[in-house]
């Protein structure tokens, strides 16, 4: 014979919506954050009381503010690079730009203007790369 079924009584309105409130209540009850204190790592030496680590060396924000400040020796450039510079990084941001709004294009005449336009950054890119690097 099959397992026998045990019905359970039905509950009311009132006693269902009671008791998904007071599961709700604990479900709370239990995802409290723990407190740090509880999350705390503390570093013991001998003879010495325990600190939190991190607090161990203070010298580590006194590097990190050397080093911020440190500015790394580079050759200084001339007025004419850095302008040869500037230009570059200009046009290869409109390159991207315009390769962006070409892959979006969906008229005919918008893609060919766009098409234009990169071909014209592309050249303009070769002769500034011609103008930069040395002639042998």
């Amino acid at each position: 014979m099959g397992a026998a079924h045990v019905c359970t009584p039905r509950r009311s309105k009132k006693e269902e919506r009671s008791r998904l409130l007071t599961a709700r209540r604990q479900k709370k009850r239990t995802r409290r954050v723990p407190s740090m204190e509880a999350c705390a790592v503390t570093v013991a030496c001998e003879g010495e009381t325990s600190m939190a680590r991190g607090w161990e060396s203070k010298s580590v924000e006194a590097q990190q503010m050397d080093a911020a400040t440190r500015s790394p020796e580079v050759a200084p450039v001339s007025a004419e690079e850095a302008s040869r510079r500037t230009q570059r990084a200009t046009l290869s941001l409109a390159r991207s730009r315009a390769l962006a709004d070409l892959q979006q294009a969906c008229r005919p005449a918008h893609r060919a203007m766009l098409e234009q336009a990169i071909a014209e950054l592309d050249v303009q890119l070769a002769a500034l790369e011609r103008k930069s690097s040395p002639t042998t």
